[in-house]
């Protein structure tokens, strides 16, 4: 059976789709994501099917990398989210990692003392990203 796609409304005619399936860590994120414009012309894949960035602008150094436990993946495994910016632009949103509490069950057996990491970075009407990725939030 065929996972469903959703839909998310960026206006002027653009839209993205994606598909929602599970990260492996009891959890889901998006893949597939791709840009489309006017009624179903493609413009532009953000990301494959695993959540991997197709076109990765690379990342601003910052404090976030101090809190980063283990090495960065260039994959949205966690949450992601993309939005109408302004005229132009689209902002994209990447969790690179969830607080602890992400890994505790209901009892709170497995929580970690991570902190949240997001990234966020600009796309052009075209699907690329202008902008390498930074902790600060457009």
């Amino acid at each position: 059976m065929a996972k469903k796609f959703y839909r998310t409304d960026l206006g002027k005619g653009y839209y993205a789709e994606y598909r929602e399936v599970s990260n492996g860590f009891n959890g889901k994120h998006k893949v597939n994501m791709m840009l489309y414009k006017d009624d179903g012309f493609f413009v532009c894949e953000i990301t494959d099917t695993d959540g991997y960035f197709v076109d990765f602008p690379g990342v601003k150094e910052g404090a976030w990398r101090k809190k980063l436990v283990g090495d960065l993946i260039l994959c949205a495994r966690f949450h992601s989210s993309i939005w109408r910016l302004d005229e132009h632009f689209f902002g994209f949103a990447w969790q690179v990692q969830p607080d602890g509490r992400y890994w505790a069950d209901e009892q709170g057996f497995g929580m970690e003392n991570d902190e949240p990491i997001w990234l966020y970075s600009k796309l052009d009407e075209d699907g690329h990203f202008v902008i390498p990725f930074t902790e600060q939030r457009f």
